[in-house]
C-alpha cells in the first residue's frame, strides 16, 4: 500500500512546470551567453530532480501486509529509512480516518493500527481506500491467529504421539479412561441431537 497519487500531483506538477518554461525560454536563454546555458540546464536539473523525488518516495514509502506482522517503510530522505513492524499478536484493533471534503472524494484517509496497551502503533498516512485496508490487516489478523491455534493443537497432538511408546502402564489406563469419558460425551451428544 502507497500513499495516493494525488499527494504526489503538485510535485509533478511543478517539476514539470519548471521544465516547460524552461523550454518555452530555450531560444531566448541560448541567446544570451554561457549564463541563458547554465540557467536552462540548472531548470532543467531542478525539473528532473523534483520529478525523480517525487517518483522515489511514491515507490518507497509504502506498507506490506505479511501473514506475520504488518511492516511499514517510511523513506523521510534519499538515504535514510525508518521500518516499522507490528506483529498480528500484538494489534488489538484498527481504525479508519478521514478528515475533510478531499478524503472523501479522492477516497483515501488514515489507518490507525492500535496495539493491545492501546497505544497508536502505525498510522499509515493518505492511504486509497482505507476501509479495505484496515480490512485486510484484520482478516489477516484473524488467519494469523486461527493458523496459530491450528499450528499449537497440531504440535501437541504431535508431541503427545511421540511420547507415548514412553509412558508407563498407569499413564497410558489414566488416557485410556480420559478417551472413554470423551468418546461417551461425544456419543451422548450425537444421541440428545438425534432426539431433538
Amino acid at each position: 500500500m502507497r500513499r495516493h497519487g494525488i499527494f504526489y500531483f503538485w510535485d509533478y506538477l511543478l517539476g514539470l512546470g519548471i521544465m516547460i518554461v524552461k523550454s518555452f525560454l530555450m531560444f531566448w536563454l541560448f541567446a544570451q551567453g554561457w549564463w541563458g546555458y547554465a540557467v536552462f540546464i540548472a531548470g532543467m536539473i531542478l525539473g528532473i530532480f523534483i520529478i525523480a523525488r517525487a517518483w522515489f518516495h511514491r515507490r518507497q514509502n509504502l506498507a506490506v501486509i505479511t501473514s506475520e506482522r504488518v511492516v511499514d517503510v517510511h523513506r523521510p530522505s534519499w538515504f535514510s529509512e525508518v521500518v516499522s513492524p507490528v506483529g498480528h499478536l500484538d494489534i488489538q484493533d484498527v481504525f479508519v480516518e478521514k478528515r475533510g471534503i478531499w478524503a472523501s472524494i479522492f477516497n483515501y484517509g488514515n489507518v490507525l493500527v492500535r496495539s493491545k496497551n492501546n497505544q497508536t502503533v502505525l498510522c499509515l498516512e493518505h492511504v486509497p481506500e482505507p476501509h479495505r485496508v484496515a480490512d485486510a490487516i484484520l482478516s489477516a489478523r484473524e488467519k494469523h491467529r486461527q493458523n496459530r491455534r491450528l499450528a499449537s493443537h497440531e504440535a501437541v497432538y504431535h508431541s503427545f504421539v511421540k511420547i507415548l511408546p514412553e509412558l508407563s502402564e498407569a499413564e497410558l489406563c489414566e488416557i485410556q479412561d480420559l478417551i472413554n469419558d470423551q468418546l461417551a460425551r461425544l456419543d451422548a451428544s450425537d444421541d440428545l441431537e438425534e432426539v431433538v
